[in-house]
């Protein structure tokens, strides 16, 4: 069997694009579906995806090792997140292709089954400027859903420094939406890597008593130390790992002393499948859990969700509300109830990809402009 042709296709959904690959293969009728959303870059990513034509078309899908390889090392300049979004989307449909052939579901092959379905936390669920009531009503909205863990972004457009007018609001959004919610959901408090270590670490101290399950990249991704400062202030978990790349960056990460407790690689950008496997397998010897970033669509969540099903020390997987007919996008749809995600038995990544609803959503202009406007994700 080999890899014959490659289709690409892009649809409006929110404030990003999505972009889907599928590679056809010369089994008739037996195409793998991937994804390669990456917000504000969807034309660097497409024309990366057709620079890689020349690594895997006419190889055999099952020599994922060896295509993956020569699509990192070939082109000589690697790395970044527009070309390893590339190439995570050949690689998740490869193993979609793999799944396929041998008519088993991709977490079967992958290592089995460890957990029976995959917790989720909702987020896009309140976007832009609001008060505290507006965020808590909000939450009490995906409380009603299902959804037991939510996260959100408090800090409007601070950035390294946060003015005292804004720090206080945000701590009072935080304050409310516990208060609505009560203990047993989840908060997530995301920061979107814009403060100095000093200022998180007093933002984290103000947030300890609302119990966050973790505050997410309180520092820019490239501030190992500053990282390390925070960890070691601050009484709540700490989460970073959505802007590295492939083995070699989360190496980098795991090797040194930050104290982290969360990893979020991101299976449209590290590396896909095959590269988050072995970051997990990393982060496992340092009991660090694995909560992959997903602001994507239904091919990167059924990834994610095979994933952690075979995975030992996964925790959660993000799961993004913000578009109200993204379960038509696929075939029978995703099986989400009661805050989870449940697998079918089909083979591969277990999604079909609907075209005629894609069509529905042409592609359009889009750009979140990250230190003007409210972070999205």
């Amino acid at each position: 069997m080999k890899i014959v042709d490659l289709k690409i296709y892009t649809m409006e959904a929110n404030w990003r694009n999505y972009i889907f690959v599928e590679l056809k293969t010369d089994n008739e009728g037996l195409v793998g579906n991937g994804e390669a959303t990456l917000a504000n870059n969807q034309y660097g990513v497409v024309g990366a995806i057709q620079d890689l034509r020349k690594y895997f078309l006419g190889q055999d899908p099952f020599n994922i090792e060896k295509i993956w390889r020569g699509m990192h090392r070939g082109p000589f300049w690697r790395g970044g997140a527009v070309f390893t979004t590339a190439i995570s989307a050949i690689d998740q449909a490869l193993w979609d292709i793999v799944g396929k052939a041998s008519n088993l579901p991709l977490y079967k092959i992958i290592g089995g089954k460890y957990r029976d379905q995959v917790r989720l936390y909702a987020n896009g669920w309140f976007s832009g400027n609001g008060t505290p009531k507006e965020y808590a009503k909000a939450a009490s909205r995906m409380v009603q859903k299902g959804f037991n863990a939510l996260k959100f972004d408090p800090f409007g457009t601070a950035d390294l420094t946060i003015d005292r007018v804004d720090e206080e609001k945000a701590i009072m959004i935080v304050s409310e939406v516990r208060e609505e919610v009560g203990v047993n959901v989840d908060l997530i408090i995301e920061a979107h890597g814009r403060f100095s270590a000093r200022t998180a670490i007093r933002l984290g101290k103000k947030l300890e008593r609302f119990d966050p399950m973790w505050l997410e990249e309180p520092v820019p991704p490239e501030d190992m130390e500053g990282l390390a400062r925070v960890a070691r202030s601050v009484d709540i978990p700490i989460a970073t790992g959505e802007r590295l790349f492939t083995r070699s960056d989360y190496w980098n990460l795991l090797s040194s002393s930050t104290g982290i407790d969360v990893i979020q690689p991101d299976v449209c950008h590290v590396g896909g499948i095959s590269e988050l496997r072995k970051i997990a397998a990393l982060a496992e010897n340092k009991n660090i859990l694995v909560a992959p970033h997903n602001s994507n669509g239904p091919v990167s969540t059924a990834a994610s969700a095979h994933l952690l099903t075979s995975m030992p020390n996964g925790l959660i997987l993000e799961y993004w509300v913000d578009v109200p007919w993204r379960s038509k996008l696929v075939k029978g749809g995703e099986h989400v109830s009661n805050g989870q995600i449940r697998l079918s038995e089909r083979p591969g990544l277990g999604v079909e990809l609907d075209y005629s609803e894609i069509k529905r959503h042409p592609q359009r202009e889009t750009h979140i402009d990250f230190f003007k406007k409210y972070r999205y994700h």
